[in-house]
């Protein structure tokens, strides 16, 4: 291996092992998007086919979500359930993995535009430590997969940017178009950076450039422009989804067009970059910001470095990070999942801030190493909390300990399977159910629960009911006697949450 290739390797063990430790219990239970995700994948590692039945399909179709589910995600998680036996852990693992490649990519990218080792570990070590790429890379969820093909296309422009060819460009449009199948904004994104492509990334303006990044990044698009020509109700579809979760849908051009502009501002509110992040406990442990603390510094110094510099990757960069909430305007929502581009800017230009830090002498270099030191001390005090109290008051916004209730009743099931019964009351009850039932290596149970909105009084004796605690229907048939409770799922702070329940004779 050459001299080169041990600061990779280093960089993408160290990572690996920051990123998979405790994925089965920290977050502290799967939320019901991830159970869905995990689930397709199981069925692709399994049969080849999606939970509809399409045999190696580009999107896959649900009755909840009919635009389809992003695919990069559920193939890469099939490829990790088919070493792996399907468990929290390893649903989580595919995109775990991913978050140690962006560490990785940024390593590269970092250290081709300082062509230095140093600047690339500084920009790898930020990249690791920063709370929200931590948080959304143990989740398995389909936004981070972006950020590898965002990352691949920022490497390419930057080794083109010293040795410019039609390979590279054409390259680069490529990354690009690939990137399109990982989640839906890239709808908007990903032709935006083809975009600043062909503006920025040749030394002078070139068509023949030009033509190579957009034609292969139309060529990458062809089995999407397939599908969609096979499944043309699949566009409304997507617009429907973003119109659905806007909050300017109902609004005038004007007032839309000012809320956009509040939104697009609210982006950069410090409060939200630097110290609470997102409002959501899924996405933020809201005693710490999107980004580091020290980034309050070191983006604003690396966007003037930009500034005054002549180079256009610099320039793509600071360009990258001022239109991340692109896609979340166009949706007229600020929402976690639609800021994942902000990622690798953001670490970049910090990255760039710094290395113009120590640069400089005296108090200059002091302040930027100070700034370093200050994002590992703030990301050990941030580790502490994320395995500790942030799982106690993250679980209710994870759905609560539903696994208990479901594993007690599949536990309980002998050679002859008693009814079981699940109330609908439950939100994705029965995407819950199939998983751990999958979980448990107990197929024969996954579509035994029958699924009830008002508790059943005629099921026969042993039959298992699980039911939130708060729902007043089960508590009365409890209080009754015809069922006794047998079994409580309780939280981290103690407090009940759901009850199985078995019917007296």
């Amino acid at each position: 291996m050459s001299f080169r290739a041990w600061p990779v390797l280093a960089v993408a063990v160290l990572a690996g092992l920051l990123y998979a430790m405790r994925l089965g219990d920290a977050p502290i239970y799967m939320m019901h998007d991830e159970t869905q995700f995990a689930l397709q994948a199981q069925s692709i590692a399994s049969s080849g086919r999606d939970l509809g039945g399409s045999r190696f399909p580009v999107f896959f179709r649900e009755p909840e979500f009919p635009a389809g589910r992003d695919p990069v995600i559920i193939y890469a998680s099939a490829l990790a359930l088919s070493f792996f036996p399907f468990s929290e852990g390893s649903a989580r693992l595919a995109t775990a993995l991913i978050g140690a490649l962006d560490v990785v990519l940024v390593f590269l990218v970092a250290r081709r535009l300082f062509r230095s080792a140093y600047a690339g570990a500084i920009a790898a070590g930020f990249m690791a430590l920063m709370p929200a790429h931590f948080i959304r890379a143990r989740l398995g969820l389909s936004p981070m997969y972006s950020v590898p093909f965002v990352l691949l296309w920022l490497l390419t422009i930057v080794n083109d940017e010293s040795r410019p060819s039609l390979k590279r460009m054409a390259l680069s449009g490529a990354w690009l178009g690939l990137g399109m199948y990982t989640y839906l904004a890239s709808v908007v994104m990903m032709p935006l950076y083809l975009g600043l492509t062909c503006l920025l990334a040749g030394r002078a303006v070139n068509i023949n450039s030009a033509f190579s990044a957009v034609a292969a990044f139309v060529a990458a698009l062809v089995p999407m422009l397939i599908w969609h020509a096979l499944h043309p109700e699949r566009v409304g579809q997507v617009f429907g989804s973003y119109h659905e979760f806007s909050t300017t849908a109902q609004l005038s051009l004007v007032d839309g067009i000012q809320a956009r502009i509040a939104m697009y501002w609210s982006f950069f509110n410090p409060e939200f970059l630097f110290m609470t992040g997102d409002t959501s406990l899924i996405n933020s442990t809201r005693l710490i910001g999107f980004f580091p603390m020290a980034f309050m510094v070191l983006i604003p110094v690396g966007l003037y470095a930009i500034w005054k510099s002549e180079r256009p990757a610099l320039w793509i960069i600071g360009i990258g990070l001022l239109t991340a909430p692109l896609a979340s305007i166009v949706s007229g929502a600020i929402e976690m999942n639609r800021l994942m581009y902000a990622m690798p800017f953001g670490v970049l230009t910090a990255a760039i801030g710094v290395m113009s830090l120590i640069a400089g002498t005296g108090w200059r270099k002091g302040i930027g190493y100070a700034l370093m030191l200050s994002v590992a001390w703030q990301f050990v005090g941030f580790q502490a909390d994320y395995y500790g109290d942030y799982r106690r008051r993250s679980a209710p916004w994870f759905g609560g300990n539903l696994r208990a209730a479901m594993t007690h009743v599949l536990d309980a099931q002998g050679t002859v399977a008693t009814p079981i019964y699940i109330s609908a009351r439950i939100p994705f009850a029965s995407r819950y159910w199939r998983f751990n039932a999958l979980r448990q290596g107990d197929e024969r149970l996954i579509d035994a629960p029958i699924y009830f909105a008002d508790a059943p009084t005629d099921a026969p004796a042993g039959s298992k009911m699980i039911c939130s605690v708060a729902q007043p229907d089960c508590a009365q048939l409890s209080a009754s006697g015809q069922w006794q409770i047998t079994f409580t799922a309780t939280e981290p702070d103690r407090q009940p949450s759901f009850n199985v329940l078995t019917r007296q004779p």
